[in-house]
């Protein structure tokens, strides 16, 4: 806004693109209101894309010799507990998403049933990523946007927990 608040997303004009290594630009989609998760499979066969303001989570078919997204279909969404925010794979093949205004990470099977509900203890936590030397950590990023004065010193935290599975590495862009 003017003063530097923050304004609430009431139109969806964003767009899912793809930025080569040589640094040209191809969109796929457009109409997405806030983009988060953008995950690949284990075998580079899947892309999984969210939309924040839809709270839906979507698979395409990927080719990764061409870096060509196609035929999206619904995964996951939308759903009560929080909005879609950012994502991280793991091992199994299952995405643990957090969910914003939700106070929890949500753990979606293969097939996109919830396989499990990790409670946290901030109300809007924004992403998240395995680390550690076994992956075994995961990193959760927080906001404090609007929370200022709840009471919880946690808000906009930095958290972590360990998991029983290992998470997939992060990759480069190539370009």
């Amino acid at each position: 806004g003017p003063n530097g608040e923050d304004l609430p997303v009431t139109a969806s004009t964003g767009t899912l693109n793809r930025v080569g290594a040589d640094g040209e630009v191809t969109r796929f989609a457009a109409n997405v209101g806030i983009s988060n998760t953008l995950l690949w499979s284990a075998d580079g066969t899947k892309m999984f894309f969210g939309d924040t303001i839809a709270n839906t989570l979507n698979v395409y078919d990927f080719d990764m010799e061409t870096g060509v997204p196609s035929n999206p279909k619904p995964f996951f969404g939308p759903q009560d507990r929080g909005n879609m925010d950012g994502s991280a794979m793991d091992a199994d093949g299952y995405i643990w998403n957090a969910r914003w205004g939700g106070g929890c990470l949500m753990r979606f099977a293969p097939d996109g049933s919830v396989d499990r509900v990790i409670e946290l203890p901030v109300t809007q936590p924004t992403s998240c990523v395995f680390g550690g030397p076994d992956l075994k950590t995961l990193y959760i990023t927080s906001a404090a946007v609007g929370l200022e004065n709840s009471g919880n010193a946690l808000e906009g935290a930095l958290l972590s927990i360990k998991t029983d599975v290992a998470g997939l590495p992060c990759h480069r862009f190539a370009g």
